[in-house]
């Protein structure tokens, strides 16, 4: 029967040789149907003490070493990266303390070292990623550079939208020009209509001064029979 491989993070390496791993895992709930997360707890054996809290091993099953250690390390997958800033503060006070008393001998602790290499090994990544920025900046430039001519492409084309519409109302208006024309022709007829009602008036009024001319002749006539009809 194959033996067992895991992977799981190193949760405790405060004992000899002994490492306390967890493997997390999601399990879902026969009732309610929702996921709870779960961790299996294995005690690893370390023959080197190469591990450390933080670290993600690989680890294998074995003969049982003790009541509760039945497993054993393969590898480091993964060395963790964070600092134990409590112990580096605690161990920069012991050596302040043992300075001031005398019994400072130069040496640098496990913790200092540990912080020292994480602290060397992170500096080569952040001056690559520096690179990489100042690498990306001239693209950025680029793409500046290239936004004015967008903008005169805008603009141009605002321009075209301003003759053509300028190029509609000239239009407009020539179309426009020939009603005003017809309204001028039109004009003329108005005046003559005006000047055959004034004729029409002077005949009217010719034709009444003419009527009371006979009225008044026929008035002395009449005066002329009955003068001569008294005598």
């Amino acid at each position: 029967m194959p033996k067992k491989v895991l992977i799981g993070i190193v949760k405790s390496d405060k004992s000899d040789k002994t490492r306390r791993v967890e493997i997390p895992r999601l399990v879902r709930h026969p009732l309610y149907g929702k996921f709870l997360r779960k961790q299996t707890v294995c005690y690893v054996h370390d023959e080197e003490n190469a591990s450390g809290e933080g670290d993600i091993v690989e680890i294998i099953e074995s003969v049982r070493r003790s009541k509760t250690k039945r497993w054993d390390l393969v590898r480091i997958v993964e060395k963790s990266t964070e600092v134990d800033v409590v112990a580096l503060r605690a161990a920069q006070r012991q050596r302040e303390m043992e300075k001031d008393q005398g019994f400072d001998d130069g040496s640098i602790s496990r913790v200092e070292e540990e912080a020292t290499a994480t602290i060397a090994a992170d500096a080569p990544e952040k001056e690559t990623v520096a690179e990489e920025v100042a690498v990306e900046e001239p693209v950025a430039e680029e793409v500046a550079v290239e936004e004015p001519v967008a903008e005169e492409v805008a603009e141009e084309e605002t321009v075209a939208e301003e003759v053509a519409e300028e190029e509609t109302v000239t239009e407009e208006v020539a179309v426009e020009e020939p009603v005003t024309e017809e309204v001028a022709v039109e004009e003329p007829v108005a005046e003559e209509v005006a000047e055959e009602e004034t004729v029409t008036e002077e005949v009217a009024e010719a034709a009444a001064a003419e009527t009371t001319v006979v009225a008044e002749e026929e008035a002395g006539s009449d005066d002329d029979a009955t003068d001569k009809e008294q005598e």
